[in-house]
C-alpha cells in the first residue's frame, strides 16, 4: 500500500497559493488516476484505489501547514500505514519554480509542515516529492511569498509540473522510488 499525501492550508483563500501546491498535486493525481477523494473529515480528504494491482491512497491534509502531523497521524493510525509507505508532496523554496525533487528521506530542510510530520511519526524516513516555488527576492518576505499566488508565467510551469508529478507517482508505484528518482530528478 502506498499513501501520497499533499500538504497545504485549508480555505478558499489559499487554494492557488504557492504553499498549496501539494494539495493541487493530489487533485491532479486524483483526476489522472480516477481515484476520487470521497472520504472527507476535518483532518483529511482521502481516496482509495488501485494502480496496476497496488493499493494506493491519495490524501489532502486539511490541517494548516504547520500542523500537518495531525493529518498524517490520523491517516496512518486509521488506515494502518507505516512511514515507509508514505510519500509527502509539498512546496520547497529551495527549488526554482518548475522543478521537482524526489527523495527517499531526510531532514525537514526548515519546512514546518514536513517537520510536523517527522515529529508526529517519530522518523525522518519518509519519502517526499518537493515542488519548487522559488525564494522571494527579500528574505523578510517568505510568509507573503508562500501564501501568495503564482504569477501568470509561473502558473504555466505549474501545469507542466502537475503532469510530471502524475507520472512520477505512477513510476514510484510501478517501478519503485529509486527508478522514479533516476528519471525525474
Amino acid at each position: 500500500m502506498t499513501l501520497l499525501i499533499g500538504l497545504g492550508n485549508p480555505g478558499a483563500q489559499y487554494t492557488f497559493s504557492r504553499h498549496n501546491i501539494g494539495l493541487r498535486c493530489i487533485d491532479s493525481v486524483s483526476k489522472f488516476t480516477g481515484i476520487s477523494l470521497s472520504e472527507k473529515n476535518r483532518l483529511a480528504s482521502i481516496g482509495r484505489g488501485k494502480i496496476n494491482g497496488t493499493d494506493v491512497i491519495l490524501a489532502k491534509s486539511q490541517s494548516y501547514m504547520n500542523n500537518s502531523g495531525e493529518s498524517i497521524n490520523y491517516i496512518s493510525k486509521k488506515l494502518g500505514i507505516k512511514p515507509k509507505d508514505i510519500i509527502v508532496v509539498y512546496d520547497d523554496m529551495d527549488l526554482p519554480v518548475g522543478n521537482i525533487r524526489i527523495r527517499p528521506f531526510g531532514s525537514s530542510g526548515g519546512h514546518n509542515g514536513l517537520q510536523s510530520i517527522i515529529d508526529s511519526l517519530g522518523t525522518p524516513q519518509i519519502a517526499r516529492i518537493r515542488i519548487g516555488i522559488d525564494r522571494p527576492l527579500s528574505s523578510n518576505k517568505d510568509i507573503s511569498h508562500v501564501l501568495g499566488n503564482f504569477t501568470e508565467s509561473e502558473e504555466k510551469l505549474i501545469e507542466t509540473i502537475l503532469a510530471t508529478v502524475n507520472q512520477a507517482f505512477l513510476d514510484i508505484v510501478n517501478n519503485g522510488l529509486q527508478w522514479a528518482m533516476n528519471n525525474h530528478n
